[in-house]
């Protein structure tokens, strides 16, 4: 979903959003922020509703005891969102946990810091071995691929550290899991084929998945 900042939505648009989701838009002192993350649910709720025949404001949300927010339909679709720079993913699949995530590449001058604080020692080390150039791609790989495995997993970015990932540019896999009933089954990785700058990473448990992208227009 591509959030183009001086694109502004129509009250009539708006209006799908619960309380709770302006409360939470209200808090971005930033306009165009504010703007961006109405624009992504908008979107999430039109394309739920879209999936279960309903109208955009007739999809309800609930939050399960681990804090993800989840469907409060009888349905099995699960979701995931995340949304960087000018664009937005919506992950939606019929999966027992999806998860998906991305970020615009940028300078980042706490690299290393953020290496120390969620990534394991192998992945330091993969990271290490590059030039400076391919570093932050790397970096960047693992990171949307380990936070998209944390968000399938229903956890927080403290839970980053217990995922190991690889970081090649054509190898997703996921080398390790938090020992919790969550990693049993089979669990699917995917690099998604995005755009310069962006990366962009999501994984599903269940049968092996496979996954389509489609664009969806803030009209």
């Amino acid at each position: 979903v591509p959030l183009a900042s001086s694109h502004e939505l129509s009250e009539t648009r708006l209006s799908c959003l619960d309380r709770q989701e302006l409360r939470r838009a209200s808090g971005f002192v930033d306009a165009v922020l504010r703007n961006k993350w109405r624009m992504a649910h908008v979107a999430l709720r039109e394309i739920l509703g879209t999936q279960l025949g309903i109208a955009a404001r007739d999809v309800r949300f609930e939050r399960e005891p681990n804090g993800r927010t989840s469907l409060a339909h009888d349905s099995t679709l699960k979701f995931s969102l995340s949304h960087s720079g000018d664009l937005a993913l919506i992950a939606i699949g019929d999966a027992l946990a999806i998860g998906v995530d991305v970020e615009r590449a940028r300078p980042l001058p706490g690299l290393e810091d953020l290496l120390r604080d969620v990534f394991t020692d192998w992945e330091r080390s993969a990271v290490h071995a590059l030039d400076h150039d391919a570093m932050l791609h790397a970096f960047l790989r693992g990171w949307t691929r380990k936070e998209a495995v944390v968000k399938a997993l229903g956890r927080g970015i403290e839970a980053m550290g217990l995922v190991e990932v690889t970081l090649g540019a054509n190898d997703a896999t996921i080398r390790t899991l938090p020992a919790a009933p969550e990693r049993r089954g089979v669990w699917s990785l995917h690099e998604l084929g995005l755009d310069l700058p962006y990366v962009g990473a999501l994984a599903s448990r269940g049968q092996s998945h496979t996954y389509e992208i489609r664009d969806w227009a803030i009209t």
